[in-house]
């Protein structure tokens, strides 16, 4: 192939007449950041990847609660979360509320039948507790984003659910084994 023949081959299957060159030399769009919230109060940040991941959790774990209970089960779950995450921190193990979460053994629905079908609500009830669900993290999420949400259980890394329906923290069962 002559170097007149291989230059003709190149701009033919380089410069594509619909495309043009700019599509071959276009400059790569920048991908926004996720937005991220620092918790001045417990010196840990979320993300709104964190946010989402908490939805599905919460969709399991308020479904045994009475609709005027449900806000508090979420902040508690939320609380006890953060604290962990805090006490992680502490540690110089930093991780995700999604790490945390995710951990064996602590959160009830995480990963269960509820769990799942937050992503794909079969009926209306299901669709009707997913609205409720996304509303009550949105406002947890509207609290976040002003950089302070308060911890409901002082500090506790756990909680129980009582007989009676009520909700104990259990403030002073260590996170770490002694």
């Amino acid at each position: 192939m002559a170097l007149k023949d291989a230059y003709n081959w190149g701009m033919k299957n380089v410069v594509n007449p619909v495309m043009g060159i700019s599509e071959y030399y276009a400059p790569t769009k920048a991908v926004a950041a996720p937005s991220s919230y620092q918790l001045k109060d417990r010196g840990v940040q979320l993300t709104d990847a964190d946010i989402q991941a908490i939805r599905p959790l919460l969709y399991g774990e308020v479904s045994n609660r009475t609709p005027d209970k449900q806000m508090l089960e979420a902040n508690v779950i939320l609380n006890t979360a953060l604290n962990r995450m805090k006490a992680y921190k502490e540690k110089g193990m930093n991780k995700t509320l999604a790490d945390v979460i995710s951990m064996p053994n602590q959160y009830q629905a995480y990963g269960g039948t509820q769990y799942q079908q937050y992503a794909n609500p079969v009926d209306a009830p299901s669709i009707a507790k997913k609205k409720k669900v996304d509303a009550i993290v949105d406002a947890l999420h509207g609290q976040i984003k002003s950089g302070v949400y308060p911890d409901i259980t002082q500090g506790a890394y756990y909680y129980i659910h009582n007989p009676d329906r009520t909700i104990s923290y259990d403030n002073k069962r260590p996170l770490f084994a002694q």
